[in-house]
């Protein structure tokens, strides 16, 4: 299942982001690494990236500050601070521009049908970004193998468990220093339902331009919380991965206050005012993988971008 939604989320980029970086391939296909990489190229990229102003040096823990440094100056002193082959780009960077559309992968090869709907996000530092985290976790997830699949609160979750339109259901996220994918994947079985459950994805999704439950919202932050927590103080491998992005991205290491007040001041307009901003008629990239003969014209999907059934 791994490889599938990795192939899912590589033809969902090439789609949305034709002519530009994000939208090429990170499988490697055989011909790419056969045919055109070569040892000069792969110095050149070295070279050209592995630079200290595209590094963090960090450490989480019982760590003496003096001894990091040392070992830094020890390991990293002589590493160039710039690009040392070429001069740096200084042109003015070029915007992400993202463009919806339609992409299906049928093979015989995948039994099920995996699914993903996509809108364009913010960038990283964006203050969106958290409301969208919580409209993430308004729509809910679903997996039938879990013993309470069907006894969740989210409504979207409810639904599918109900109907038995899927077998699993859960949102996603890519995100990028200009730009982000964001939205829901399913799995199913393919069958004639399809519609009815790429429809009720979508209509979910745009509901929350529309209007947001107060108790949904509060049960939303707390789990949002919970996760938030878990990430300053939990699995060391997350805390570092974590810690590491917000230096790059935000030149300092946030705090769990900061992030648990920047939740608690979003209110149900916040997340009306982000959901009309990215998904309410706005052009989404579908990509489907699998079983997808049963899969439903694209402009459907883009009808119920603005038709909240009520």
């Amino acid at each position: 299942e791994s490889t599938v939604v990795e192939v899912l989320f590589d033809e969902m980029h090439k789609s949305a982001y034709i002519d530009n970086t994000l939208g090429m391939t990170i499988l490697g296909p055989e011909g790419n690494i056969g045919q055109t990489i070569n040892r000069n190229k792969m110095l050149l990229f070295r070279d050209q990236n592995y630079v200290a102003q595209n590094m963090v040096l960090l450490g989480v823990g019982n760590v003496d500050h003096q001894e990091l440094v040392q070992v830094a100056e020890k390991y990293f002193g002589s590493w160039p601070s710039s690009p040392v082959i070429g001069r740096p780009n200084t042109a003015p960077k070029r915007r992400t521009n993202f463009i919806g559309g339609d992409v299906r992968f049928d093979t015989a090869n995948v039994p099920e049908l995996h699914i993903a709907v996509g809108f364009e996000g913010p960038s990283y530092v964006s203050n969106d970004m958290v409301v969208i985290q919580l409209m993430q976790l308004i729509w809910g997830s679903y997996d039938k193998n879990q013993g309470c699949a069907k006894y969740v609160a989210q409504n979207l979750s409810r639904i599918i468990a109900d109907d038995n339109l899927a077998y699993v259901m859960q949102p996603f996220q890519h995100v990028y220093s200009d730009t982000s994918i964001f939205g829901i994947r399913t799995i199913s079985d393919g069958g004639e339902d399809t519609d009815t459950l790429i429809m009720e994805v979508v209509s979910h999704m745009a509901r929350l331009a529309y209007r947001v439950k107060g108790e949904e919202l509060i049960r939303a932050k707390n789990l949002l919380k919970t996760q938030l927590l878990s990430l300053y103080e939990g699995n060391l491998e997350q805390v570092l991965e974590d810690a590491g992005r917000q230096l790059l991205f935000y030149g300092r290491r946030v705090n769990a206050a900061e992030m648990i007040a920047r939740v608690d001041a979003i209110t149900p307009e916040d997340i009306v005012r982000v959901a009309d901003k990215y998904i309410f008629d706005k052009d989404p990239v579908v990509a489907s993988v699998g079983k997808v003969s049963y899969m439903i014209d694209w402009n459907w999907v883009r009808i119920f971008t603005y038709k909240w059934r009520l």
